[in-house]
């Protein structure tokens, strides 16, 4: 670029000193201006542009941030499990081993020295129902032996539709004998009126039997029902005697 410069330059001052016309020093003095202005301009942006691309590259840092003030990231975690509602969690924290609460005041089962009223006997023969329709042979022998189900005034005796007693604790000598046609001394075919109530389901029927205290005849009351079993329906009857029995002048059955 430099020789360039003096080769322009040279060509202006040998036309200024050569004497040409005023034309040709004015065209020399003009090329001349326009030839330094040319080549300055070229010599400036070149050396700029050297200059640029020799200065070493400085390397920006990032801005400094004070850890004080710097928030550590949230993670992106999902919402924790909402807590169960009460009822929820009794019914979850319920234990299966717990066992039922007693009921206070829970009515204990009629013994047959208990039975005194319609009430009591009806609860007595009920549940000798319910025993016979769980295990017949066990009630049986519970019947006959066991205390709680018999007195010499209360018992158990058990017939089928025919009139026929197939058991009787306190007088196990007339099981297996049809009663369909024994009468009291008042006329009464209490087995007949028996089996026609048990026929129709259940319920109370009075006449007149003998005490066993003294032999004579004393009103009693009998509450009847009937019971399921593998083979036929049959009847449960049981009573109790209305009135303590006079002590003498009764009439003998």
């Amino acid at each position: 670029m430099k020789a360039v410069k003096k080769i322009f330059r040279f060509i202006s001052l040998t036309l200024l000193y050569l004497g040409f016309s005023g034309l040709a020093g004015v065209f020399g003095v003009l090329l001349y201006g326009i030839t330094h202005d040319f080549v300055s301009n070229q010599i400036e942006s070149r050396g700029l542009a050297s200059v640029q691309s020799n200065s070493p590259k400085t390397i920006q840092s990032p801005p400094k941030t004070n850890k004080k003030n710097v928030k550590a990231p949230v993670p992106n975690t999902p919402n924790p499990p909402q807590p169960l509602k009460t009822a929820e969690v009794t019914n979850q924290q319920a234990s299966p081993s717990t066992p039922p609460a007693v009921q206070p005041n829970q009515p204990q089962p009629i013994t047959a020295s208990e039975v005194k009223d319609e009430k009591s006997l009806q609860s007595f023969v009920l549940r000798a129902k319910k025993h016979l329709e769980k295990d017949y042979d066990r009630a049986l022998e519970d019947f006959k032996t066991n205390e709680m189900w018999k007195t010499s005034f209360t018992y158990l005796s058990i017939l089928d539709l025919s009139g026929t007693i197939l058991f009787n604790a306190n007088h196990p000598h007339i099981e297996g004998e049809n009663g369909m046609d024994w009468k009291n001394k008042d006329g009464k075919k209490i087995i007949t009126d028996i089996v026609n109530i048990g026929k129709n389901g259940n319920g109370f029927y009075e006449c007149r039997i003998r005490h066993p205290d003294t032999e004579t005849l004393h009103p009693a009351l009998h509450y009847i029902t009937s019971f399921k079993t593998e083979e036929n329906p049959l009847i449960v009857v049981s009573s109790f005697f209305l009135k303590e029995p006079p002590s003498s002048s009764s009439e003998k059955e």
